[in-house]
């Protein structure tokens, strides 16, 4: 008997040695695991040095590489241009700037942007480009496009950028483009309802260009920019919440943030997934092809982005799954080189079998085996741009207008319009001022301090189409007024301060 209980003593012995070492062995591989975590926080500067020394290996140049960092001034930009600079040793890499003066603010805004940013790459020992926009092109480029100042003005600087990256001999463009630029694209375009590629965002790479920064929020880049003493300068305008984009950023970002944790991560991560879906989509949906309506002449118009029509046959757009019909109608779309936003119940129309949809200036059909996109003919979709900057005589759709100031000073910079053929004033608004068509996003706002969309507007007002792109909008940055009256429909302007009343 005594010979059994000490059996059992001397395997419970064992058993207890045995969970030691089993939890001994564990505890080492954990230890082992976690050493690799155990090392200091990524800086911003390590994880810009991974991600530009994985590029540079890509581009496998066998001189030593030029890079070009574009540079605005702005907090975001100078602090690449710092890291950059930092790097260009360690990396073998020679460095580049270019700054571009757009004309469009105040000349001691816009002059003290470039200054500050030359004399940065000076003390950097950094060559610099300071290019310098004549004033107006931004505005004249703008009424050729039709898009707007910000995209014209996009437009001009991305053909500096592209002259500098020549002159220099750059491999690689480098863009200031940080997460939080990305997560404020996203939920534009969400609210747009932007669908496909679009609606991905950002990509970190496209063609020459660059973001290196492209996963660092801006509270990292400050952090650092206080660290380093990196110079910078402050649109006054990123605080002025009359911008969309600026809503945006200081009033529903912050509130999600204390709505939703974590509501970043998952929108980016939502992102990268549907960019890989639309990747996919438009793979295959790129075997139904796009030519001009007729041979020869239309294939050069088509080329040329003054093409009519564009067609495909029915067989190969009817042998697509109904979202790769869709995506299949946007490249047509893209190739007629439509300017306008086409309904989504136009597309999803015809991918469902409808035999016409018409709408925006275009017409979609079914027609003898093939689908026809057209441009209407009959419908002017252009719409106009006007920049005022001073009294005077102006000629718009609605007729020739004049500009005047207030008699009565009920505030300083008041102006009204007054349409020369058939007497109708405008509201009061300020100058500069931008009169234009409307857009399709474009909202006012309205008595409770909220917004409404122009479009809901119209709606009431029983505007037909055919005026819908004829009737004036003054925007300074955000909608101020529509001038209805100038066709016989009402007045909607913002009070502007100093109790200047709504008409």
């Amino acid at each position: 008997m005594r010979f059994f209980f000490s059996k059992i003593w001397l395997l419970f012995q064992a058993l207890k040695l045995e969970t030691f070492f089993s939890g001994l062995r564990l505890r080492t591989a954990f230890f082992f695991a976690i050493i690799p975590y155990m090392k200091a926080d990524v800086t911003l500067e390590d994880y810009v040095r991974s991600s530009l020394e994985q590029k540079l290996k890509e581009l496998s140049s066998s001189s030593v590489p030029v890079v070009l960092a574009t540079v605005s001034g702005g907090i975001d930009s100078m602090v690449m241009l710092s890291v950059l600079k930092r790097l260009s040793e360690t990396l073998s890499f020679s460095l580049a700037a270019v700054t571009v003066n757009h004309n469009i603010r105040p000349e001691e805004e816009t002059a003290g942007d470039a200054a500050l940013v030359a004399g940065y790459c000076l003390q950097l020992c950094v060559p610099c480009t300071v290019t310098t926009l004549p004033k107006g092109e931004v505005e004249q480029t703008a009424c050729e496009r039709k898009n707007g100042i910000e995209e014209a003005a996009r437009y001009l600087r991305y053909q500096a950028f592209e002259r500098a990256a020549s002159d220099s001999g750059s491999c690689l463009v480098c863009i200031a483009h940080n997460r939080n630029d990305r997560l404020e694209t996203l939920l534009e375009r969400f609210f747009q309802g932007t669908a496909g590629i679009g609606a991905s965002g950002m990509q970190m790479s496209r063609g020459m260009y660059y973001r290196p920064l492209f996963n660092v929020t801006r509270t990292e880049i400050e952090a650092y920019a206080t660290e380093y003493g990196v110079p910078f300068r402050t649109d006054a305008t990123n605080t002025d919440n009359r911008y969309y984009r600026n809503r945006i950023r200081n009033e529903l970002m912050p509130l999600l943030d204390s709505l939703i944790p974590g509501w970043d991560t998952a929108v980016l991560h939502g992102a990268e997934k549907n960019a890989l879906i639309s990747s996919a989509l438009e793979k295959h949906a790129a075997s139904a092809t796009w030519k001009a309506e007729t041979a020869d002449k239309a294939e050069d118009a088509c080329k040329a982005g003054n093409a009519r029509a564009v067609v495909c046959r029915e067989d190969e757009f009817n042998a697509l799954e109904c979202a790769e019909r869709i995506q299949a109608l946007y490249n047509g779309l893209n190739v007629l080189k439509s300017d306008q936003r086409v309904p989504f119940e136009m597309l999803r129309a015809i991918a469902d079998g409808a035999g016409k949809a018409e709408g925006a200036g275009v017409s979609l059909e079914r027609e003898r085996g093939s689908i026809v996109i057209r441009k209407d003919c009959d419908v002017e979709i252009d719409g106009f741009y006007c920049v005022v900057r001073q009294e005077g005589r102006y000629c718009l759709p609605c007729g020739e207008i004049i500009i005047r100031e207030c008699k009565e000073q009920v505030c300083e910079n008041a102006f009204y319009a007054e349409n020369i053929k058939n007497g109708a004033f405008s509201g009061i608004f300020r100058l500069p001022v931008v009169i234009r068509s409307r857009q399709p996003s474009d909202c006012i706002l309205d008595k409770s301090g909220g917004h409404k969309e122009v479009s809901k507007l119209f709606s009431e007002w029983h505007v037909p189409e055919a005026y819908d792109a004829l009737l004036p909008l003054f925007d300074d940055g955000e909608v101020q007024g529509v001038w209805g009256s100038v066709f016989g429909y009402p007045d909607y302007f913002v009070t502007i301060p100093e109790d200047i009343s709504e008409t």
